[in-house]
């Protein structure tokens, strides 16, 4: 018989987790966790709403519209990513979450990936098929 999971103790794990980044650092990585756990994305400079509306889930959750101000060239400098896959996930990650509000997109194509490799100066994908 297994014991029941205890919550302090998955925040204990989480904080001493979390303690060696920076405040961005650990935004990125809370946000991100929450997506992969397919939690609502919410911004949280933002109080949480009250009232009976918020007893109502959001099925479009909004993203913080703040965007970072870089350009693609400079993200991925700043991220190094070391193969094709990281490379793929970092130029979709901009664009989901760091372009300004016009150039946002929730998904990317190959056109995007070489065009992102342009921009950044970086060695063309020869076989975006994989990806």
């Amino acid at each position: 018989m297994s014991a029941k999971p205890d919550d302090l103790d998955a925040i204990r794990t989480i904080v001493q987790t979390l303690e060696p980044f920076d405040q961005n650092e650990r935004s990125r990585i809370i946000r991100w966790a929450s997506e992969k756990l397919g939690m609502p994305v919410s911004n949280q400079s933002n109080p949480p709403p009250s009232g009976i509306d918020s007893l109502k889930s959001d099925p479009n959750p909004q993203i913080s519209s703040s965007g970072s101000n870089k350009d693609i060239k400079t993200f991925l400098a700043e991220k190094a990513p070391k193969s094709d896959n990281q490379l793929a996930a970092a130029v979709a990650y901009y664009y989901r979450f760091e372009a300004t509000e016009g150039k946002r997109k929730s998904s990317i194509t190959k056109d995007d990936l070489n065009d992102a490799c342009r921009q950044g100066g970086i060695k063309r994908l020869s076989d975006l098929i994989k990806l």
